[in-house]
């Protein structure tokens, strides 16, 4: 690998960056063909290795080259696993508490339109999503939403007045340039506007697991944390920054105990046995869940 130096922070378009580790292509693959079962050959790129690199001023850490992540027939493949795209997230009920029915509303990655459906039933109707796969589009399109696969910057050359609100969510961690993303966002809110997204959080126990791999290329190019996200201020046209963390969610109660009993050196299979019979207890009692960070974190941005 070059000099880590000769990198660059997504973030802050600065050069103090540091390695942390790196990957090989190989075992990407190896990772990707023993837990789910998909080949990804046909998705690799040329460089023989990934590097996980930290931005020192930020903590963010990023996947590079940027041509490690996925394309959209991957996702079209991981779309078929019935638990990849939840209908029903945490984060949609906090979220659809939060615009007046007079604001205008854009969400980016909307899929097939499950957050915008709960949005119009509600008598919203200023609203339109973004979304790249084919499939989602039409799924959205047969049940009257205006969805389309226009790109950011060319929905900031087509419209007349910029958003009240925009939801990105389980986006960002996907995008290998996520400041260029942010800056387009903030360029489609209007002043005092708010963009919020939720993204996994690495402070939660899925960090246990470091070779997870929906946590690396191709999927995961980014890894967002709390104290990532309370300095976009300093780097971005936001003055507010609000974080909030997702309790254990029952469906992911399993997952939670297992990296804990791997992080503490169980042999395997002795985690996954554990795990079975352990979020038993967690999977009923959501009061027990509430009082552990889950899966995911929503940010809240205001505009300046």
């Amino acid at each position: 690998m070059q000099n880590a130096s000769q990198y660059i922070s997504p973030l802050t378009g600065g050069d103090n960056v540091r390695l942390i580790r790196t990957i090989s292509a190989s075992e990407i693959r190896s990772l990707w063909l023993k837990h789910l079962t998909i080949d990804l050959t046909p998705e690799m790129f040329s460089a023989p290795e990934v590097h996980l690199l930290e931005c020192v001023e930020t903590g963010f850490r990023f996947f590079t080259p940027p041509e490690a992540a996925g394309s959209s027939q991957l996702y079209a493949r991981l779309m078929q696993f019935p638990w990849y795209y939840e209908p029903d997230r945490w984060e949609y009920e906090l979220c659809e508490q939060l615009p007046r029915h007079e604001d205008k509303i854009l969400e980016v990655g909307c899929g097939d339109g499950a957050f915008l459906r709960r949005l119009e039933k509600q008598g919203f109707t200023n609203i339109r999503g973004l979304e790249i796969n084919q499939d989602s589009i039409m799924a959205a399109l047969a049940t009257g939403l205006r969805v389309s696969s226009d790109s950011l910057a060319d929905l900031a050359t087509s419209e007349s007045c910029q958003f009240d609100w925009i939801f990105a969510f389980q986006v960002l961690e996907h995008v290998p340039d996520p400041g260029q993303f942010l800056t387009e966002l903030i360029q489609l809110t209007r002043p005092e506007g708010r963009i919020v997204f939720s993204v996994p959080n690495n402070e939660s126990f899925i960090a246990l697991d470091p070779l997870a791999p929906l946590n690396m290329p191709p999927h995961h190019m980014g890894l967002w944390t709390p104290k990532v996200a309370s300095r976009l201020t300093s780097y971005f046209p936001v003055r507010q920054v609000d974080v909030d963390r997702a309790p254990l969610e029952a469906q992911h109660a399993r997952w939670y105990c297992y990296n804990r009993l791997r992080a503490t050196g169980f042999p395997k299979p002795l985690p996954f046995l554990l795990a079975l019979v352990g979020s038993f207890p967690l999977r009923i009692n959501s009061q027990l869940r509430n009082s552990i960070h889950g899966h995911s974190m929503l940010v809240t941005l205001t505009v300046k």
